[in-house]
């Protein structure tokens, strides 16, 4: 799942595991000049469905969360038997993941469902994705539609199996396989990050750093 924050600069914190050469010695992580409350959030597959959850969650933190092969939010509810059928293989649709945040929301156990009338989503699946199928991230983009359709994008990418897609690296676009980063010749979280921050360009292509930190 990655964090993106707004400062200065944009600043994409991805949080993941995985053990980094050096992580041992790695350096607290220095001052990005970041605003805390206005971030995205975005992942792939069980990423993605984290970033829901998260940006519901915590919708008054969250301006826009980016969706890769990711369902919608509270799918699988208190049945696990749900996480690997419906919520997967399925077609879940919005209803229930609606009530479920407005009742949550109501108990004060999540953020208002207000804050997601001003949310930003984008999701994308992939047409040859036989992990998590189309109808489940259709699911998803029609819980954000409900609350901001104007603000909601969605799109179904021919040829993509479950993974990443990238412009050159990785598996075949079609595949369905570690290390899910899958070659599709597009720039896919390029269009996520643009749509994300909608009116803000997309910087000026300068390279960022990878830093292991504590």
């Amino acid at each position: 799942m990655a964090f993106t924050m707004w400062g200065a600069g944009r600043c994409t914190i991805i949080a993941a595991g995985l053990l980094l050469a050096g992580a041992a010695t790695a350096q607290r992580l220095p001052a990005l000049e970041a605003q805390a409350d206005r971030i995205t959030v975005s992942g792939l597959s069980s990423g993605a469905y984290m970033a829901v959850q998260f940006a519901v969650a915590h919708s008054a933190r969250v301006a826009g969360v980016g969706v890769f092969a990711g369902g919608p939010y509270y799918c699988v509810g208190i049945n696990p038997a749900r996480a690997e059928s419906v919520c997967m293989q399925g077609n879940p649709g919005a209803d229930a993941s609606i009530l479920d945040a407005e009742r949550l929301a109501m108990l004060q156990l999540i953020d208002s469902t207000q804050n997601l009338r001003n949310m930003r989503a984008w999701l994308l699946a992939g047409e040859a994705d036989t992990k998590v199928v189309p109808a489940v991230v259709r699911a998803s983009y029609e819980f954000f539609a409900h609350y901001h359709r104007a603000g909601a994008q969605f799109r179904v990418l021919p040829g993509l199996g479950h993974g990443l897609p990238t412009p050159t690296k990785g598996v075949p676009c079609s595949a369905s396989e570690s290390p899910f980063l899958n070659r599709c010749g597009v720039d896919e979280v390029g269009e996520m990050l643009a749509a994300l921050d909608a009116g803000n360009g997309r910087g000026s292509g300068t390279q960022g750093r990878l830093l292991p930190f504590e």
